[in-house]
């Protein structure tokens, strides 16, 4: 089994210490341990920073790796993320962070090492650091001019990418027995049907909408063919039953 890449988490020219702190809060909450630090104004080593990453995770910050640029920071992984909301002429493809987190999932379990890359607070990646990335992923947002803090956008992209993680490492569910065959329920349903036209109904058209609601709860229940046997067996009991015993 190849062994699982890691993930970091890329922050370009961040200005303020906060946003490093509450970055590396978030990154620990989600299981990601990796810091990479490009051309940073803030310092992981701030006060601040460290107060608002508190104790739990101040050893991400004490841990980040600090590099001159992006290209320097990215040098040893495979895939890049941008997260960016600026629509270019010339960009790499672009995808929504669900199915983002799912592709980072399945690279990661190819062994590879996958960067989240984050702009700075102002003006975000330049044209020449998202060139640098070969995907970008944007962060769905109900406004169409809505923008997020750099700190919640990594909390957003931590959880999204630990959620298809998860999703990705459940054993696929168990298939039980196949639906009966469309055969075996109209049968059921006819079946159904002759026996409730034994029984007195005040209007004929209560009949009819009780069989309709039948077939629909048939069809959410999508019985087996083991369970329309037994439904029909319980029906021919009824049917002898009302008959009585033979003369």
């Amino acid at each position: 089994m190849a062994k699982s890449g890691r993930l970091s988490v890329a922050m370009v020219g961040t200005t303020h210490p906060g946003n490093l702190g509450a970055a590396a809060r978030a990154m620990g909450s989600m299981g990601v341990a990796r810091l990479l630090l490009a051309r940073p104004e803030a310092r992981p080593a701030d006060p601040e920073a460290v107060a608002r990453a508190t104790a739990s995770h101040a050893p991400i910050l004490a841990q980040a790796a600090v590099h001159p640029d992006l290209g320097a920071a990215l040098a040893d992984v495979r895939h890049a993320y941008a997260f960016t909301v600026r629509r270019r002429e010339l960009a790499p493809p672009a995808y929504a962070m669900r199915a983002a987190a799912r592709r980072i999932s399945r690279q990661l379990a190819a062994g590879r090492d996958v960067a989240l890359v984050f702009g700075p607070e102002q003006e975000g990646l330049r044209n020449d650091e998202t060139d640098l990335c070969d995907a970008i992923a944007t962060i769905p947002l109900a406004r169409a001019r809505g923008s997020l803090n750099v700190a919640a956008a990594v909390q957003i992209a931590c959880y999204e990418c630990m959620l298809a993680r998860a999703a990705a490492a459940e054993p696929p569910p168990k298939d039980g027995e196949p639906p009966a065959a469309k055969k075996e329920i109209v049968s059921l349903l006819a079946h159904l049907d002759a026996t409730l036209q034994e029984y007195p109904v005040r209007h004929p058209s209560l009949r009819a909408r009780m069989m309709r609601r039948l077939a629909l709860l048939l069809g959410r229940a999508k019985p087996s063919s083991a369970d329309a046997r037994m439904l029909r067996g319980f029906l021919a009991h009824l049917d002898r039953r009302r008959r009585g015993p033979p003369l």
